[in-house]
C-alpha cells in the first residue's frame, strides 16, 4: 500500500514532463522550418541576381590584302602569254 500513496501527483509529474518535451519539439520544429524557408528565400533571391553570362560573339575575321607581284617577277597567268614557251611553267631561253 505504500506504493498507491500519491498516483495522481505521479500522473502530474510525468504528463508534465511529457507536455515539456512535446511543446519543446514543437517550438524547435517550427524554427527549423522557418529557417528552412528563409534560406530557401535567400538562394532564390541570389539566383535571380545572379547575372547570365552569354559567351562573347566571336572576332570579326581579319582580312589581309594581297600583296602586288614585284615588277620584274612574272606571275602564272603573264607566264603563258609573254614566254617564250606555250606552258604555264617560266623558262629562261
Amino acid at each position: 500500500m505504500l506504493r498507491r500513496r500519491r498516483p495522481l501527483l505521479r500522473a502530474a509529474a510525468v504528463g508534465g514532463v511529457a507536455y515539456s518535451a512535446g511543446h519543446h519539439m514543437a517550438t524547435k520544429s517550427a524554427e527549423q522550418q522557418y529557417t528552412d524557408a528563409q534560406q530557401s528565400a535567400q538562394i532564390a533571391d541570389l539566383q535571380q541576381e545572379q547575372p547570365v553570362y552569354q559567351q562573347p560573339a566571336p572576332p570579326p575575321p581579319v582580312y589581309q590584302q594581297a600583296s602586288s607581284p614585284s615588277p620584274g617577277v612574272p606571275t602564272n597567268s603573264s607566264a603563258s602569254t609573254t614566254g617564250c614557251c606555250t606552258s604555264t611553267v617560266w623558262c629562261y631561253d
